[in-house]
């Protein structure tokens, strides 16, 4: 084990200084996905479901893939084609980038087409979260609302700003420039070997993919149990599936000479490439973190957090950008849970040479995401707060079955109010 922290390698190194830098972007994010939350919570009329509620009975799968059977078999024949075309259209697409970087980017013999490649792709990867930075520093006046193009569409989250439209469109484009041209800047300095300024770029990521997150419907133990199933079917199946492979297609010696030797990409482009790599140690456990803290911030209310009969599908509502203030203990503890999984990480990639790669790579989410659940797990449980916290759902967008049963509820309260209460004691 090396003496001092000076005599690290690099390799070592930069992975530390990124995870430092994404603890403080986790509570950022998980701010920045709060204030969305709280502007989504106001636009459905659907009654909210208290953090500890245990009462409410979701419909069994079963049901829920007849019920879509049903209204799939009902849709016209030209609607269902268009879906098809469309859904065939996407899966090429996502399935032809994959192609190309796993089949044809390795056969490439020219390291500068080779890299020119990875350029672009990093670029693109890397506008999208520095834009988000500029976003948090200086937030354009945002506004959320439900939207549906017809009835038969499905209700989305739409996102526009406030005030005049067309200003706010050039600031946007002005900003994505600015992204861009940083994203270039950053591809130069790291040429150049100017590397130092990746955990800043790490952070970024981290804040701007974890903001963004959000499902129809969030659920804390949904999550968690869907988390550690991954955690242990992923690597049953790789152990397997190698092993099959290793027994019906064994491995034949082949002579090094005969085979070509593949040109991989230049060092520098690895390192900017490696940190994604790296901020899945946060990310993934990070939607634990986000959501518990709007667990903990649905526990200052008064009431629900859909009241029912607040605001309209048609109305849409400011996102505020005020970061409010409320005991957090919950959510603190998670944070504190995912910086020593990182501790752990670092370590065993310090001290153990066979394992330098952990801290690189998304393997790390086997020792970070555990650290969280039980972290955070504890400190809801310390705090009386435990089956509270494992039964808080969120419902970003309300299903049309929800709505309309709401919506029923509401007019049969209406009718109830006009009939007066003789008819109430009648019945």
């Amino acid at each position: 084990m090396p003496g001092n922290l000076i005599e690290l390698p690099w390799l070592a190194l930069h992975p530390i200084f990124v995870h430092l830098a994404t603890i403080p972007a986790v509570g950022l994010a998980s701010y920045k996905a709060l204030n969305t939350w709280r502007a989504v919570s106001a636009l459905s009329t659907e009654t909210a479901i208290n953090p500890g509620d245990t009462a409410h009975q979701s419909s069994s799968t079963f049901s829920v893939v007849r019920e879509k059977l049903s209204k799939w078999s009902a849709q016209p024949r030209s609607t269902r084609a268009k879906r098809i075309l469309a859904a065939s259209a996407c899966l090429i697409f996502f399935g032809s980038i994959q192609f190309f970087f796993i089949f044809v980017v390795p056969r490439i013999q020219s390291r500068f087409i080779k890299d020119a490649i990875f350029c672009v792709f990093i670029v693109l990867i890397y506008t999208g979260p520095i834009y988000s930075v500029i976003d948090t520093i200086s937030p354009i006046p945002t506004q959320v609302q439900y939207k549906r193009i017809n009835p038969d569409n499905l209700t989305r989250l739409s996102f526009s700003p406030v005030g005049d439209v067309k200003a706010a469109t050039k600031k946007a484009l002005a900003r994505m420039a600015v992204s861009v041209l940083c994203s270039i800047g950053i591809l130069a300095l790291a040429n150049h070997g100017y590397i130092a300024h990746l955990p800043f770029v790490g952070a970024a990521a981290t804040l701007s993919a974890l903001s963004s997150i959000r499902l129809p419907s969030m659920s804390l133990r949904k999550i968690v149990l869907v988390l550690v199933g991954y955690l242990i079917i992923v690597p049953a199946l790789a152990i397997s599936v190698g092993l099959a492979i290793d027994h019906f297609f064994p491995s034949e010696k082949k002579d090094p000479s005969s085979e070509s030797k593949d040109v991989p990409p230049s060092d520098w482009i690895l390192t900017l490439v490696l940190v994604y790599g790296e901020i899945f140690a946060v990310l993934i456990p990070g939607v634990i973190t986000a959501m518990t803290l709007r667990f903990e911030h649905s526990l200052t209310l008064d009431g629900p957090e859909r009241p029912a009969g607040t605001g309209s599908s048609d109305a849409p509502v400011a996102i505020p950008t005020d970061y409010p203030s409320f005991p957090k203990p919950i959510f603190i503890s998670s944070l504190l849970s995912m910086f020593l999984g990182l501790v752990v990480v670092e370590g065993l990639s310090i001290t153990i040479p066979e394992v330098v790669w952990l801290a690189l790579t998304p393997l790390s989410i086997y020792i970070t995401i555990p650290f969280v659940i039980v972290g955070t797990a504890s400190a809801a449980a310390y705090q009386g707060k435990l089956k509270q916290w494992w039964n808080y759902r969120e419902t970003w967008i309300p299903s049309k079955k929800t709505a309309n049963e709401q919506c029923s509820k509401e007019v049969d309260e209406a009718e109830q109010a006009l009939l007066g209460p003789e008819h109430k004691e009648s019945e």
